[in-house]
């Protein structure tokens, strides 16, 4: 089976850490909570260079020669090559992303809990909790964490976001799309800034994008919501034309997941929160995708990242109006 989580060729063991439950079919090295940013470069493989060499090419019957404004990025301990780019594309090191948090975790109370390369190498993060649990519902938790990833492929722009995980069933949803401080984006054009992205994110105050996303989803649990008015939101959210409808497996499955299938949805109801979290269950536990690893990718990233913006856009805004 393909992965995109990467397994280093020397040691053969997975290259990512984390702290409390094991994820991702038993991936990665459980490290004790508290450790300090070495020992995680270490257990997560991200203890690595990307270093660069000229793009060179070979004509038939020809000597290699440099193609102009082009470099090839490789790992400093495999020499594993990454990517071709630009020979003005600003690489992030996996040290960096760790060190973004080295102060964060040493004297403002965030703690570490995942780090990790995907692709071989081509992107890797780091996330950490930022605060307590709080309850949208009762007895229905949403806890709050700060994700930070970066790509040297430019697949991903270097984006930090405050983001949450529904405690029942690890959804994981962006603190709030609509929230200016709820995220911070450097293209691989410009040097990457760690103390410009935590003062405009609000890191020493991480509690306003959570307490402002908790406020919404406590707005969106009181909304009762019908099948059909849901169904319509779906087929917004996952952009579904009606000559698609009979074809679209998702859309039953997460009508399926809004009428009591998905993990919390006696705490949930059938309400607009409860929608919420049946799109976000279906894009992070049952999206199609070949492996769990590349569905994590497309949550995190990619087009199941796009379908949750929307999908809380489109509720949020129904709530506004």
């Amino acid at each position: 089976m393909a992965h995109q989580i990467s397994f280093n060729q020397f040691s053969g063991l997975a290259e990512m850490a984390y702290v409390g439950e094991t994820p991702w079919h038993g991936y990665g090295q459980k490290l004790d909570a508290g450790l300090g940013i070495e020992e995680w470069s270490k257990a997560a493989h991200m203890d690595w260079s990307i270093l660069s060499a000229p793009a060179l090419f070979s004509p038939e019957g020809t000597d290699p020669a440099v193609v102009p404004d082009r470099k090839v990025l490789y790992r400093s301990d495999s020499h594993a090559p990454l990517s071709i780019v630009g020979s003005k594309y600003k690489v992030v090191q996996p040290i960096e992303v760790l060190e973004f948090f080295r102060d964060l975790t040493s004297g403002l109370g965030f703690s570490l809990e995942t780090a990790g390369v995907l692709q071989a190498g081509r992107k890797f993060w780091a996330m950490a909790r930022t605060g307590e649990d709080m309850e949208v519902v009762s007895g229905d938790k949403v806890a709050p964490y700060l994700l930070l990833a970066t790509s040297c492929d430019g697949s991903l722009a270097t984006t930090a976001r405050m983001t949450t995980i529904r405690v029942v069933c690890a959804n994981t949803l962006a603190a709030s799309e609509n929230h200016a401080s709820a995220q911070f984006r450097y293209m691989h054009s410009t040097e990457f800034n760690a103390q410009e992205c935590k003062r405009d994110l609000g890191l020493l105050q991480p509690q306003e994008a959570f307490e402002s996303f908790i406020a919404k989803a406590r707005k969106l649990s009181a909304v009762q919501m019908g099948y059909s008015q849901a169904e319509d939101i779906v087929k917004r959210t996952f952009m579904i034309s009606d000559s698609q409808e009979k074809k679209h497996s998702g859309l039953e499955k997460v009508m399926a997941l809004f009428s009591g299938g998905a993990k919390g949805s006696d705490m949930a109801g059938q309400t607009a929160w409860g929608l919420l979290n049946a799109v976000t269950e279906y894009v992070d536990h049952h999206g199609r995708n070949r492996t769990e690893e590349s569905r994590q990718n497309s949550a995190w990233f990619g087009v199941g990242a796009d379908i949750k913006m929307r999908a809380n856009k489109i509720l949020t805004d129904m709530i506004a109006a």
